[in-house]
């Protein structure tokens, strides 16, 4: 292999690297607190899950059901969350989370 080769194969090592170390993974806590952040989704839990609900404008809405898929690549983990509100109003989440970072899709 010629030094070019060598070189742009050590870069491209050094990013899946960093990629595997910073990926948010499939339980991340920083995964809620950006939920919290970015829509509102505030839950409390006493070891398991007890209520959930969603504050936007000092107007509360409670969330009757939640669920979801989490599918990790290694590399970078997508989020996807199904909410249903009491009002039987339906949203769906998407999120990318790369670098420890999360992104709405």
């Amino acid at each position: 292999m010629n030094r070019k080769v060598k070189l742009t194969f050590g870069v491209i090592m050094v990013a899946f690297i960093i990629l595997g170390i910073t990926n948010p993974g499939n339980a991340d806590p920083r995964f809620t607190s950006w939920l919290e952040r970015e829509h509102g989704i505030y839950c409390t839990y006493d070891g398991n899950l007890r209520a959930c609900k969603q504050i936007i404008d000092n107007t509360e809405k409670i969330i009757t059901n939640k669920s979801g898929k989490t599918t990790n690549t290694g590399f970078y983990t997508e989020y996807r969350r199904n909410i249903t509100f009491e009002d039987g109003e339906k949203t769906e989440i998407r999120a990318l989370g790369i670098l420890t970072m999360f992104f709405n899709q």
